[in-house]
């Protein structure tokens, strides 16, 4: 792909960057500024902004706007945390024939949790501790209610002058917390991990957290897999979000000669009838290979207790596959070449699924072990980026009726499709300098379970340019791409964004011409939770869009950023809305 240096204003840019060669020097200026309305060509008005006059936007409809504000070290969250504010119902929403500019002042609300307890009320396995408090590692997990949206994670700190007694201070919203009780002393063991889903700690406080029941045992035996010994494997429940452990690990041990073993594990399951925890065998950590997965409810839905589990028709025995990874030209592709199985032999296939990646060398040859299965294979390529992220249109189908090695497939890659087009301003001059970027459409928020057995799309690469006289031409893999073009930030235009852009992997996507918007502004102050203005915070604003595909699912994307001043004071300027 053909690459532009970057001007001074690109640098500044709040898009991502690769690919550009900065230099220093300027580029052609690009101004949104005005004199009277009659400036304002394409629908805005004059006014002024900050005492600049500006061409600014009379509409804007943007429903379910949602702010994001970090607000640095000085924040008692430290600067990791990411505070999401609804902008409200139906969100940005407006009109206003002088011009939007709306007064919007964000108060951090934080959730102060202290006094979080972890009391036992019966003896486990005769090492209950005295005072019935346990020591444990807690962790929140910030419920999104989009795809995409940033996440955030806090853990819970010992409280000082205490003793197994925490606190917390949490960004407002709603929470899963994994609760992992520690040893009270040498030598004991405890119980096995909690989960609390959604759990809304609003109103602060104190968190008292009670063991009043022993954990639920589920057991039985396993049937090795033809060909297997699962010696050293492991047996877990988890929770179905996450795939957080919520049981103790049995680690099988095989009697010699032996094709079954038993197992028994000891888990918590306090969730509502819809859900299921999952049953899941594991080869030891580190180790490629089969895994599987039960829902419990299924494989064992009188009494949750007892479940013997039949693997004695699924096909281990693994053959030697080699291949070689090519581009068009019959030239070797270095890279890395993932498998991903489809379906397994056996009655049991569609609780497994083996997984496994390999190196090729220089000459795009590769060597690896499969058991029998059909197989999706995608090539990675990790050394030339004009090449494409490819998955063979053929699965791979290795029969288990046939031995010796699986040789001679070849995997042929392909060259990166384009996304290209011309950006212009209100008043149809060409975008003279700013930069076009493309990233990966945000997916569906899948469960753990359907992540794992689900036979996904490969993930794909980012790209980003220059513009040159408006123009723009970035590579992409097959697929959906969110498209990005920053003007300069001092142009005082807004960013520009098409989602779920529709790439083809021969013809790619012309999107012509594009035309930039006259924003509509978004300004107010940000204050902590105790009313102290914040400066140097940066607030970026998201986007609910559907995804493409799915009738319900929603994603979001970014549409602005900006960073508060020493006065604490934001002004985000916004398209008046996006198109897909």
């Amino acid at each position: 792909m053909k690459r532009f240096p970057c001007s001074i204003f690109t640098l500044l840019a709040a898009s991502a960057l690769a690919g550009c060669i900065p230099i220093f020097g300027a580029s052609e200026e690009v101004s949104n500024g005005c004199t009277t309305d009659a400036d304002c060509a394409g629908g805005g008005v004059c006014a002024p902004v900050d005492a600049v006059m500006t061409c600014i936007a009379t509409k804007v409809d943007l429903p379910g706007l949602i702010l994001e504000v970090h607000p640095g070290m000085q924040d008692t969250l430290g600067q990791p945390t990411s505070h999401l504010v609804p902008f409200g119902d139906p969100g940005l929403v407006a009109e206003e024939p002088a011009g939007l500019m709306l007064e919007h002042d964000i108060r951090l609300p934080e959730i102060q949790l202290s006094d979080i307890e972890l009391t036992i009320n019966y003896d486990y396995k005769g090492c209950s501790p005295p005072d019935s408090k346990l020591p444990a590692e807690i962790t929140f997990y910030r419920h999104a209610q989009h795809a995409n949206l940033p996440s955030h994670i806090a853990t819970a700190t010992l409280m000082p002058d205490a003793t197994k007694t925490y606190m917390a201070t949490l960004p407002d919203g709603i929470y899963d917390m994994y609760v992992v009780p520690q040893p009270h002393e040498p030598g004991c063991e405890p119980p096995p991990p909690t989960f609390y889903s959604k759990r809304n700690f609003g109103q602060g406080g104190s968190v008292p957290l009670t063991m009043d029941k022993e954990p639920r045992t589920i057991s039985g035996t396993i049937s090795s897999p033809k060909g297997m010994d699962l010696t050293g494997w492991q047996v877990e429940v988890v929770e179905p979000k996450r795939g957080l452990v919520v049981s103790d690990t049995d680690v099988l041990e095989v009697e010699p000669l032996s094709l079954v073993v038993k197992y028994n594990v000891k888990y918590f399951w306090d969730w509502d009838k819809e859900t299921s925890p999952i049953l899941r065998l594991r080869p030891p950590v580190g180790e490629q290979g089969l895994r599987f997965f039960w829902e419990i409810t299924a494989l064992s839905p009188l009494d949750l207790s007892t479940a013997d589990i039949t693997l004695v028709d699924l096909d281990g025995e693994v053959r030697d596959v080699e291949g070689f990874v090519l581009d068009d030209d019959k030239l070797p592709v270095v890279g890395t070449v993932v498998f991903k199985s489809m379906q397994l032999s056996g009655s049991a296939s569609a609780n497994a699924t083996f997984g496994m990646f390999v190196d090729t060398d220089g000459n795009g040859a590769f060597t690896t072990k499969l058991p029998p299965g059909k197989y999706q294979v995608t090539a990675y390529p990790t050394v030339d980026s004009r090449k494409a992220i490819t998955t063979d249109p053929t699965p791979w189908e290795i029969d288990p009726m046939e031995t010796g090695c699986f040789c001679g497939k070849t995997i042929t890659v392909r060259d990166r499709s384009t996304v290209q087009g011309s950006v212009q301003l209100p008043n149809g001059a060409p975008l003279l300098s700013g930069t076009a970027s493309v990233e990966p459409s945000p997916e569906p928020q899948l469960s753990y379970l359907l992540s794992r057995l689900a036979v996904a799309a490969p993930y794909a690469q980012t790209d980003s340019t220059s513009l040159f006289d408006g123009e723009f031409t970035l590579h992409a893999d097959e697929g959906y791409v969110d498209l990005l073009v920053t003007p300069p930030p001092e142009s005082r235009f807004p960013w520009l964004v098409r989602s779920q852009v529709k790439v083809n992997a021969d013809q790619g996507s012309d999107l012509t011409t594009l035309e930039l918007s006259y924003p509509a502004l978004l300004q107010g102050l940000v204050r902590d939770a105790s009313g102290e203005l914040i400066t140097n915070a940066t607030v970026n604003a998201w986007l609910p869009v559907k995804v493409a595909g799915e009738e319900s699912a929603t994603a979001v994307v970014q549409i602005a950023s900006t960073t508060t001043g020493s006065d604490g004071r934001y002004t985000l300027l916004v398209a008046p809305s996006i198109s897909k």
